[in-house]
């Protein structure tokens, strides 16, 4: 894949679009629940489930991750990035690779600890 800064891909499926979920407020959150309901129509019950699971991870392990959902070949881990001002927009950061470099356990174990240590350069958290 050839994303490049300010590429777009889902929400849903993507780990960068996870971590922005996830970091999102719960009002904001909320709202765009109903701009992908109206987006996705009758597939948003599954994919707001996975957006759940997504969160819940996020909150345990402090990213996300996409192992081959957005694209089948890619291996990928998130976060969110908060506004260092008010008044900017969030941000996430993410980290991928083609899943025969690396295994969901590199990701987790070595890349996921990497980025999360990165965000905590760029936006150091009390």
């Amino acid at each position: 894949m050839q994303l490049t800064v300010g590429s777009r891909v889902p929400i849903a499926t993507t780990a960068i679009g996870r971590a922005f979920y996830a970091g999102l407020p719960v009002n904001v959150r909320q709202q765009l629940d109903g701009e992908l309901a109206a987006r996705y129509g009758e597939r948003w019950p599954a994919l707001q489930q996975r957006l759940q699971q997504a969160m819940e991870e996020y909150l345990r392990c402090g990213y996300s991750a996409s192992f081959g959902e957005y694209e089948p070949d890619v291996m990928a881990v998130g976060v969110h990035l908060p506004s260092p001002n008010p008044g900017q927009p969030p941000m996430s950061l993410n980290a991928s690779g083609p899943a025969f470099a690396f295994s969901a356990e590199v990701m987790q174990q070595q890349v996921a600890p990497a980025l999360i240590a990165l965000r905590q350069r760029i936006v150091p958290v009390a």
